[in-house]
């Protein structure tokens, strides 16, 4: 699973089939070009291991 953080942290929406609340999003994978979308609009990309 991916969190998606953007600079914005009052974006409440959708941006690329990401739901944000709070300028957070969850995505469970992300294809190259959207990751490359919120790279540019400098979001920090972190990839969240499965604890079990």
């Amino acid at each position: 699973m991916f969190r998606i953080e953007v600079p914005n942290k009052t974006y409440n929406g959708e941006t690329a089939g990401v739901t944000f609340a709070n300028g957070v999003g969850f995505s469970e994978d992300l294809i190259e070009t959207v990751k490359q979308y919120f790279e540019s609009i400098e979001a920090v990309i972190t990839e969240e291991k499965n604890k079990k």
